[in-house]
């Protein structure tokens, strides 16, 4: 347990933003602490204050990122606020958590994170998947080498969610890519160990009166000809499984983003599949708070030991 609890302001009080503070309440007392709340409405910032014991409460982001009592801020607005939200945080000197989408697009992304570096900050995305335990499995069993090398990874996430207000709305980010896609290609990339594709092919369909994105694909070509797919769709139910073919099997999870289950095929025998299942967590975002609490206060010591790399 760290020696202080690290202090919590809280950016906005969407519904998103009160599964996170759900999850804080499930980890273990003294570790992460809600200091401050701020909404564009006073009364709904209070309302969340109240439910989770939040002592100030702000209308208007301005005074949460002046408060010299919080240490890091959790984004939960709609995606087109994250990009500037981000640079006024980290230039106020605190770190930064921001809900998934980080940004709208790559150029954003490699400017704050750049400027994170730069002011020795920590910024994450609130990927709460990439945490999970059957992701992490996945990941064991890949780096292990049990079942040889990677060949192919496929993962598809779909709901029909296109009448969803945000979801048409391409001037708050919207669309199949930055809402359900993201986890797909987190799928993908987390099966080939974080590797950059050497090439990516991208295919799909808009919206015809928004124009926003409703049904997406990417072919992905990584190192040694091996291959990824990532497809998502706000238009209809897809299996939301991730398939990762190996040399001497494969690793199924379904419903991989928010899912606890685990199949390993061995040598493509019928007979010869391990089903895990692992306890269902209560508040999906609590796996991501263990990780970014040891990567913030550490920070210290995880800069020192990359500038001596």
């Amino acid at each position: 347990m760290p020696e202080k609890p690290l202090k919590w302001g809280i950016l906005s009080a969407a519904k998103i933003c009160n599964d996170f503070l759900a999850a804080m309440t499930t980890l273990p007392a003294g570790e992460n602490l809600p200091v401050a709340i701020a909404a564009r409405s006073k009364k709904s910032a209070q309302e969340m204050a109240d439910k989770f014991n939040i002592p100030t409460v702000y209308e208007g982001y301005d005074a949460l990122v002046e408060d010299p009592n919080v240490e890091i801020v959790y984004i939960g607005t709609l995606n087109n606020f994250h990009y500037e939200w981000i640079k006024t945080i980290l230039n106020a000197g605190k770190h930064v958590f921001c809900e998934k989408t980080l940004c709208l697009n790559a150029d954003q992304a490699k400017e704050v994170f750049a400027l994170a570096q730069s002011k020795k900050l920590f910024l994450a995305e609130a990927m709460w998947s990439r945490y999970n335990p059957n992701i992490n499995k996945m990941r064991e069993i890949i780096r292990s080498g049990s079942l040889g090398a990677v060949k192919t990874v496929e993962a598809n996430l779909g709901i029909d969610i296109i009448n969803v207000p945000r979801i048409k709305k391409k001037e708050f980010g919207g669309g199949a890519l930055l809402d359900l896609g993201v986890y797909a290609v987190m799928g993908v990339l987390t099966g080939f160990n974080d590797e950059k594709p050497s090439k990516m092919t991208v295919t799909g369909s808009t919206d015809k009166d928004t124009g926003v994105d409703d049904k997406v694909e990417i072919q992905m070509e990584f190192s040694d000809g091996r291959t990824g797919i990532a497809k998502t769709s706000t238009l209809e139910q897809y299996d939301q499984t991730c398939t990762v073919t190996l040399e001497q099997g494969k690793i199924v999870l379904p419903d991989f983003w928010s899912g606890y289950k685990v199949e390993i095929h061995k040598n493509d025998k019928p007979e010869d599949v391990e089903k895990l299942e692992f306890p269902h967590q209560k508040q999906n975002s609590r796996s991501t708070l263990p990780t970014l609490l040891i990567c913030v206060t550490k920070l210290p010591a995880l800069e020192e030991h990359f500038n001596k790399a």
